[in-house]
Protein backbone atom coordinates (compact mmCIF):
# COMPACT_ATOMS: atom_id res chain seq x y z
CA UNK A 1 0.00 0.00 0.00
CA UNK A 2 2.84 2.40 0.86
CA UNK A 3 4.58 1.73 -2.45
CA UNK A 4 1.33 2.24 -4.34
CA UNK A 5 0.68 5.58 -2.62
CA UNK A 6 4.23 6.71 -3.34
CA UNK A 7 3.84 5.91 -7.03
CA UNK A 8 0.50 7.73 -7.27
CA UNK A 9 1.87 10.82 -5.48
CA UNK A 10 5.01 10.81 -7.62
CA UNK A 11 2.91 10.55 -10.77
CA UNK A 12 0.64 13.44 -9.79
CA UNK A 13 3.58 15.70 -8.88
CA UNK A 14 5.32 14.74 -12.11
CA UNK A 15 2.28 16.01 -14.03
CA UNK A 16 2.13 19.14 -11.88
CA UNK A 17 -1.13 18.26 -10.13
CA UNK A 18 -0.21 19.09 -6.53
CA UNK A 19 -3.83 20.03 -5.72
CA UNK A 20 -4.97 16.60 -6.84
CA UNK A 21 -2.35 15.02 -4.59
CA UNK A 22 -3.65 16.86 -1.52
CA UNK A 23 -7.25 15.96 -2.38
CA UNK A 24 -6.29 12.35 -3.00
CA UNK A 25 -4.43 12.01 0.30
CA UNK A 26 -7.27 13.58 2.28
CA UNK A 27 -9.89 11.38 0.65
CA UNK A 28 -7.78 8.25 1.03
CA UNK A 29 -6.95 8.97 4.70
CA UNK A 30 -10.59 9.53 5.62
CA UNK A 31 -11.71 6.45 3.70
CA UNK A 32 -9.15 4.17 5.34
CA UNK A 33 -9.93 5.56 8.80
CA UNK A 34 -13.64 4.97 8.27
CA UNK A 35 -13.15 1.45 6.93
CA UNK A 36 -10.76 0.66 9.77
CA UNK A 37 -13.38 1.69 12.31
CA UNK A 38 -15.97 -0.45 10.54
CA UNK A 39 -13.67 -3.46 10.52
CA UNK A 40 -13.06 -3.10 14.26
CA UNK A 41 -16.78 -2.90 15.01
CA UNK A 42 -17.47 -5.95 12.84
CA UNK A 43 -14.66 -7.93 14.46
CA UNK A 44 -16.18 -7.15 17.87
CA UNK A 45 -19.69 -7.99 16.61
CA UNK A 46 -20.91 -4.51 17.57
CA UNK A 47 -23.64 -4.73 14.96
CA UNK A 48 -25.76 -1.84 16.21
CA UNK A 49 -22.81 0.56 16.25
CA UNK A 50 -21.62 -0.70 12.88
CA UNK A 51 -25.08 -0.29 11.36
CA UNK A 52 -25.31 3.31 12.61
CA UNK A 53 -21.86 4.13 11.23
CA UNK A 54 -22.63 2.50 7.88
CA UNK A 55 -25.95 4.33 7.62
CA UNK A 56 -24.26 7.67 8.30
CA UNK A 57 -21.41 7.09 5.86
CA UNK A 58 -23.82 5.79 3.25
CA UNK A 59 -25.67 9.09 3.28
CA UNK A 60 -22.47 11.15 3.28
CA UNK A 61 -20.97 9.17 0.39
CA UNK A 62 -24.09 9.68 -1.75
CA UNK A 63 -22.87 13.09 -2.94
CA UNK A 64 -25.25 15.63 -4.42
CA UNK A 65 -27.31 15.67 -7.56
CA UNK A 66 -28.37 12.83 -9.81
CA UNK A 67 -26.48 9.54 -9.36
CA UNK A 68 -23.73 9.03 -11.90
CA UNK A 69 -20.76 6.66 -12.01
CA UNK A 70 -20.86 4.21 -9.12
CA UNK A 71 -24.41 5.21 -8.19
CA UNK A 72 -23.37 8.45 -6.45
CA UNK A 73 -23.75 12.13 -7.23
CA UNK A 74 -21.14 14.87 -7.51
CA UNK A 75 -18.59 14.66 -4.72
CA UNK A 76 -19.77 11.19 -3.73
CA UNK A 77 -17.49 8.30 -2.86
CA UNK A 78 -18.42 5.18 -4.79
CA UNK A 79 -15.19 3.47 -3.70
CA UNK A 80 -16.11 3.80 -0.03
CA UNK A 81 -19.60 2.48 -0.74
CA UNK A 82 -18.20 -0.51 -2.61
CA UNK A 83 -15.71 -1.37 0.12
CA UNK A 84 -18.07 -0.86 3.03
CA UNK A 85 -20.92 -2.76 1.38
CA UNK A 86 -19.85 -6.23 2.67
CA UNK A 87 -19.58 -4.90 6.22
CA UNK A 88 -22.85 -2.98 5.98
CA UNK A 89 -24.63 -6.01 4.53
CA UNK A 90 -23.31 -8.20 7.31
CA UNK A 91 -24.47 -5.77 10.01
CA UNK A 92 -27.94 -5.53 8.47
CA UNK A 93 -28.12 -9.34 8.30
CA UNK A 94 -27.27 -9.83 11.97
CA UNK A 95 -29.79 -7.18 13.01
CA UNK A 96 -32.52 -8.59 10.77
CA UNK A 97 -32.78 -5.31 8.86
CA UNK A 98 -33.72 -6.96 5.58
CA UNK A 99 -34.57 -3.74 3.74
CA UNK A 100 -31.13 -2.29 4.40
CA UNK A 101 -29.54 -5.59 3.53
CA UNK A 102 -31.22 -5.46 0.11
CA UNK A 103 -29.83 -1.96 -0.49
CA UNK A 104 -26.30 -2.81 0.61
CA UNK A 105 -26.19 -6.10 -1.30
CA UNK A 106 -27.21 -4.28 -4.47
CA UNK A 107 -24.30 -1.87 -3.95
CA UNK A 108 -22.06 -4.89 -3.45
CA UNK A 109 -23.24 -6.25 -6.79
CA UNK A 110 -22.56 -2.88 -8.42
CA UNK A 111 -19.03 -2.88 -6.98
CA UNK A 112 -18.47 -6.33 -8.42
CA UNK A 113 -19.76 -5.29 -11.83
CA UNK A 114 -17.69 -2.10 -11.91
CA UNK A 115 -14.61 -3.65 -10.23
CA UNK A 116 -14.08 -0.31 -8.52
CA UNK A 117 -10.44 0.48 -7.70
CA UNK A 118 -9.27 1.91 -4.40
CA UNK A 119 -8.58 5.61 -4.75
CA UNK A 120 -10.27 9.03 -4.91
CA UNK A 121 -14.01 9.28 -4.97
CA UNK A 122 -15.88 8.24 -8.07
CA UNK A 123 -17.21 11.75 -8.27
CA UNK A 124 -13.76 12.73 -9.57
CA UNK A 125 -13.51 10.63 -12.70
CA UNK A 126 -10.64 12.73 -14.02
CA UNK A 127 -8.46 11.67 -11.13
CA UNK A 128 -9.26 8.03 -11.87
CA UNK A 129 -8.18 8.48 -15.47
CA UNK A 130 -4.93 10.15 -14.47
CA UNK A 131 -4.16 7.36 -12.08
CA UNK A 132 -4.81 4.78 -14.77
CA UNK A 133 -2.51 6.68 -17.10
CA UNK A 134 0.27 6.13 -14.59
CA UNK A 135 0.04 2.43 -15.27
CA UNK A 136 -0.50 1.58 -11.63
CA UNK A 137 -2.59 -1.57 -11.50
CA UNK A 138 -1.34 -3.57 -8.54
CA UNK A 139 -2.83 -2.85 -5.13
CA UNK A 140 -1.90 -4.44 -1.84
CA UNK A 141 -5.26 -4.80 -0.19
CA UNK A 142 -6.55 -6.63 2.89
CA UNK A 143 -9.51 -8.62 1.70
CA UNK A 144 -11.76 -10.99 3.64
CA UNK A 145 -12.16 -13.73 1.08
CA UNK A 146 -14.57 -15.78 3.09
CA UNK A 147 -16.15 -16.17 6.48
CA UNK A 148 -18.83 -13.54 6.88
CA UNK A 149 -18.21 -11.77 3.61
CA UNK A 150 -16.21 -8.88 5.03
CA UNK A 151 -12.71 -7.48 5.43
CA UNK A 152 -12.56 -7.96 9.17
CA UNK A 153 -11.68 -11.24 10.73
CA UNK A 154 -8.08 -12.20 11.29
CA UNK A 155 -9.18 -15.80 11.29
CA UNK A 156 -10.94 -15.48 7.96
CA UNK A 157 -8.81 -13.03 6.00
CA UNK A 158 -5.68 -12.95 3.92
CA UNK A 159 -3.47 -10.28 2.40
CA UNK A 160 -3.49 -10.60 -1.36
CA UNK A 161 -2.09 -8.61 -4.25
CA UNK A 162 -4.82 -7.79 -6.73
CA UNK A 163 -5.15 -5.54 -9.72
CA UNK A 164 -8.06 -3.43 -10.87
CA UNK A 165 -9.47 -6.11 -13.18
CA UNK A 166 -9.20 -8.91 -10.63
CA UNK A 167 -10.43 -6.92 -7.64
CA UNK A 168 -13.81 -8.32 -6.63
CA UNK A 169 -13.96 -10.86 -9.44
CA UNK A 170 -13.82 -13.85 -7.08
CA UNK A 171 -14.18 -12.56 -3.53
CA UNK A 172 -16.97 -10.11 -4.32
CA UNK A 173 -18.75 -12.60 -6.56
CA UNK A 174 -18.89 -15.05 -3.66
CA UNK A 175 -20.16 -12.37 -1.28
CA UNK A 176 -22.78 -11.11 -3.72
CA UNK A 177 -24.29 -14.52 -4.41
CA UNK A 178 -24.04 -15.60 -0.78
CA UNK A 179 -25.93 -12.57 0.52
CA UNK A 180 -28.46 -12.77 -2.29
CA UNK A 181 -29.08 -16.43 -1.44
CA UNK A 182 -29.77 -15.42 2.18
CA UNK A 183 -32.24 -12.78 1.05
CA UNK A 184 -33.94 -15.27 -1.26
CA UNK A 185 -34.34 -17.75 1.60
CA UNK A 186 -35.82 -14.97 3.69
CA UNK A 187 -38.32 -14.18 0.92
CA UNK A 188 -39.10 -17.86 0.34
CA UNK A 189 -37.63 -17.91 -3.20
CA UNK A 190 -35.87 -21.24 -2.71
CA UNK A 191 -35.13 -22.05 -6.35
CA UNK A 192 -33.48 -18.67 -6.86
CA UNK A 193 -31.53 -19.18 -3.64
CA UNK A 194 -30.17 -22.49 -4.94
CA UNK A 195 -28.98 -20.75 -8.10
CA UNK A 196 -27.06 -18.15 -6.09
CA UNK A 197 -25.55 -20.87 -3.88
CA UNK A 198 -24.30 -22.71 -6.97
CA UNK A 199 -22.83 -19.50 -8.39
CA UNK A 200 -21.10 -18.67 -5.11
CA UNK A 201 -19.66 -22.18 -4.91
CA UNK A 202 -18.31 -21.94 -8.47
CA UNK A 203 -16.68 -18.57 -7.76
CA UNK A 204 -15.15 -19.83 -4.54
CA UNK A 205 -13.73 -22.96 -6.14
CA UNK A 206 -11.14 -21.08 -8.19
CA UNK A 207 -9.79 -19.27 -5.13
CA UNK A 208 -9.80 -22.33 -2.89
CA UNK A 209 -7.81 -24.32 -5.40
CA UNK A 210 -4.98 -21.79 -5.09
CA UNK A 211 -5.18 -21.38 -1.32
CA UNK A 212 -5.16 -25.09 -0.51
CA UNK A 213 -1.75 -25.44 -2.14
CA UNK A 214 -0.33 -22.65 0.06
CA UNK A 215 -1.24 -23.57 3.64
CA UNK A 216 -3.95 -25.04 5.83
CA UNK A 217 -4.56 -21.78 7.69
CA UNK A 218 -5.03 -19.77 4.49
CA UNK A 219 -7.56 -22.22 3.13
CA UNK A 220 -9.51 -22.84 6.38
CA UNK A 221 -11.58 -19.70 6.02
CA UNK A 222 -12.56 -20.77 2.53
CA UNK A 223 -13.73 -24.11 3.85
CA UNK A 224 -15.91 -22.28 6.37
CA UNK A 225 -17.60 -20.41 3.51
CA UNK A 226 -18.09 -23.75 1.75
CA UNK A 227 -19.68 -25.00 4.96
CA UNK A 228 -21.92 -21.94 5.07
CA UNK A 229 -23.13 -22.62 1.55
CA UNK A 230 -23.81 -26.27 2.40
CA UNK A 231 -25.74 -25.32 5.52
CA UNK A 232 -27.69 -22.73 3.58
CA UNK A 233 -28.85 -25.56 1.30
CA UNK A 234 -29.80 -27.53 4.41
CA UNK A 235 -31.69 -24.50 5.73
CA UNK A 236 -33.71 -24.55 2.51
CA UNK A 237 -34.48 -28.23 3.02
CA UNK A 238 -35.36 -27.59 6.67
CA UNK A 239 -37.79 -24.86 5.59
CA UNK A 240 -39.39 -26.91 2.83
CA UNK A 241 -40.05 -29.82 5.18
CA UNK A 242 -42.69 -27.68 6.86
CA UNK A 243 -44.50 -26.70 3.67
CA UNK A 244 -47.86 -28.41 3.02
CA UNK A 245 -47.29 -28.51 -0.74
CA UNK A 246 -44.34 -30.87 -0.27
CA UNK A 247 -46.72 -33.49 1.13
CA UNK A 248 -44.34 -34.73 3.79
CA UNK A 249 -46.12 -36.30 6.74
CA UNK A 250 -45.74 -34.24 9.93
CA UNK A 251 -44.11 -37.11 11.79
CA UNK A 252 -41.56 -37.69 9.04
CA UNK A 253 -40.83 -33.96 8.76
CA UNK A 254 -40.34 -33.63 12.52
CA UNK A 255 -37.96 -36.60 12.59
CA UNK A 256 -35.96 -35.27 9.67
CA UNK A 257 -35.72 -31.80 11.25
CA UNK A 258 -34.49 -33.26 14.53
CA UNK A 259 -31.82 -35.24 12.66
CA UNK A 260 -30.69 -32.05 10.94
CA UNK A 261 -30.49 -30.15 14.23
CA UNK A 262 -28.43 -32.97 15.74
CA UNK A 263 -26.16 -32.97 12.69
CA UNK A 264 -25.64 -29.19 13.02
CA UNK A 265 -24.76 -29.61 16.70
CA UNK A 266 -22.22 -32.35 16.02
CA UNK A 267 -20.74 -30.45 13.11
CA UNK A 268 -20.13 -27.17 14.91
CA UNK A 269 -18.32 -28.95 17.74
CA UNK A 270 -15.91 -30.29 15.12
CA UNK A 271 -14.73 -26.90 13.84
CA UNK A 272 -12.09 -24.63 15.35
CA UNK A 273 -13.04 -23.12 18.70
CA UNK A 274 -12.91 -19.58 17.36
CA UNK A 275 -15.61 -16.98 17.77
CA UNK A 276 -15.47 -15.93 14.11
CA UNK A 277 -15.94 -19.48 12.86
CA UNK A 278 -18.83 -20.30 15.18
CA UNK A 279 -20.51 -16.98 14.45
CA UNK A 280 -20.31 -17.62 10.71
CA UNK A 281 -22.15 -20.93 11.02
CA UNK A 282 -24.67 -19.89 13.68
CA UNK A 283 -25.68 -16.86 11.63
CA UNK A 284 -26.82 -19.11 8.77
CA UNK A 285 -28.74 -21.49 11.03
CA UNK A 286 -30.48 -18.59 12.72
CA UNK A 287 -32.51 -18.09 9.55
CA UNK A 288 -34.68 -21.04 10.64
CA UNK A 289 -33.51 -21.98 14.12
CA UNK A 290 -33.91 -19.39 16.91
CA UNK A 291 -31.21 -19.31 19.55
CA UNK A 292 -33.75 -20.33 22.19
CA UNK A 293 -34.18 -23.68 20.39
CA UNK A 294 -30.43 -24.40 20.47
CA UNK A 295 -29.62 -23.12 23.92
CA UNK A 296 -26.68 -25.46 24.60
CA UNK A 297 -24.88 -24.41 21.41
CA UNK A 298 -25.39 -20.70 22.05
CA UNK A 299 -24.24 -21.07 25.64
CA UNK A 300 -21.04 -22.59 24.33
CA UNK A 301 -20.74 -19.67 21.92
CA UNK A 302 -21.11 -17.24 24.83
CA UNK A 303 -18.40 -19.18 26.68
CA UNK A 304 -16.07 -18.93 23.68
CA UNK A 305 -16.62 -15.19 23.62
CA UNK A 306 -15.89 -14.86 27.32
CA UNK A 307 -12.69 -16.89 27.07
CA UNK A 308 -11.61 -14.83 24.05
CA UNK A 309 -12.08 -11.60 26.01
CA UNK A 310 -15.21 -10.59 24.10
CA UNK A 311 -17.24 -9.95 27.19
CA UNK A 312 -19.72 -7.59 25.55
CA UNK A 313 -20.68 -10.15 22.91
CA UNK A 314 -20.93 -12.87 25.56
CA UNK A 315 -23.17 -10.58 27.62
CA UNK A 316 -25.43 -9.81 24.64
CA UNK A 317 -25.76 -13.51 23.81
CA UNK A 318 -26.82 -14.38 27.35
CA UNK A 319 -29.35 -11.54 27.51
CA UNK A 320 -30.79 -12.69 24.20
CA UNK A 321 -31.24 -16.21 25.56
CA UNK A 322 -32.80 -14.96 28.81
CA UNK A 323 -35.06 -12.47 27.09
CA UNK A 324 -34.40 -9.77 29.70
CA UNK A 325 -31.56 -8.12 31.61
CA UNK A 326 -31.10 -9.59 35.12
CA UNK A 327 -29.27 -6.43 36.21
CA UNK A 328 -32.65 -4.68 36.15
CA UNK A 329 -33.97 -7.00 38.87
CA UNK A 330 -33.33 -6.34 42.56
CA UNK A 331 -32.52 -9.15 45.04
CA UNK A 332 -35.66 -11.04 45.85
CA UNK A 333 -37.44 -10.11 42.62
CA UNK A 334 -38.42 -12.76 40.11
CA UNK A 335 -35.61 -13.14 37.59
CA UNK A 336 -32.83 -11.92 39.87
CA UNK A 337 -31.54 -15.47 40.17
CA UNK A 338 -34.55 -17.66 40.61
CA UNK A 339 -37.59 -17.38 38.38
CA UNK A 340 -35.79 -16.71 35.11
CA UNK A 341 -37.51 -19.66 33.47
CA UNK A 342 -34.14 -20.73 32.05
CA UNK A 343 -31.95 -21.85 34.94
CA UNK A 344 -29.16 -23.16 32.70
CA UNK A 345 -28.84 -19.74 31.07
CA UNK A 346 -28.98 -17.99 34.45
CA UNK A 347 -26.14 -20.20 35.66
CA UNK A 348 -24.10 -19.14 32.63
CA UNK A 349 -24.95 -15.50 33.43
CA UNK A 350 -23.71 -15.99 36.99
CA UNK A 351 -20.44 -17.47 35.70
CA UNK A 352 -20.12 -14.49 33.35
CA UNK A 353 -20.60 -12.02 36.21
CA UNK A 354 -18.02 -13.89 38.27
CA UNK A 355 -15.48 -13.69 35.43
CA UNK A 356 -16.04 -9.91 35.24
CA UNK A 357 -15.12 -9.57 38.91
CA UNK A 358 -18.67 -8.98 40.13
CA UNK A 359 -18.30 -11.78 42.63
CA UNK A 360 -20.63 -10.59 45.38
CA UNK A 361 -23.44 -10.11 42.86
CA UNK A 362 -22.68 -13.47 41.23
CA UNK A 363 -22.71 -15.27 44.60
CA UNK A 364 -26.03 -13.70 45.64
CA UNK A 365 -27.65 -14.67 42.35
CA UNK A 366 -26.25 -18.17 42.62
CA UNK A 367 -27.75 -18.55 46.11
CA UNK A 368 -31.12 -17.50 44.72
CA UNK A 369 -30.79 -19.93 41.81
CA UNK A 370 -29.80 -22.82 44.10
CA UNK A 371 -32.82 -22.09 46.26
CA UNK A 372 -35.06 -22.44 43.23
CA UNK A 373 -33.49 -25.67 42.01
CA UNK A 374 -33.22 -27.17 45.48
Amino acid sequence: MVIWLFLVIFGYFHMGNSTDVVFFLQAEARREATLGQMRCLAALAEWESLARLCSREWEISAGVGAPGAGGVGAGGDAVLRGRMAPLATQAAWHLGDWGRMEVYSEALADAQAASLPSGPSAGNAGNFQKRNQLGIGGLLEPRGIIGLGDETSSALSTLRVVDDEERGAIGLATDVDFFRAILCVRRGSMDEAREHIASARDALGAELAALVTESYDRSYGGMIRVQQLTELEEVIEYTELGRPENRVEPGVAATRRELMRRMWRDRIYGVQRKVEVWQALLAVRSLVLPATEETATWLKFASLNRKAGRTRQAHRTLLSLLGYDPSSRAPGQVGYGAGSGRPEVMLAYVKHQWSLGNRRDAFTRLQSLVGELG
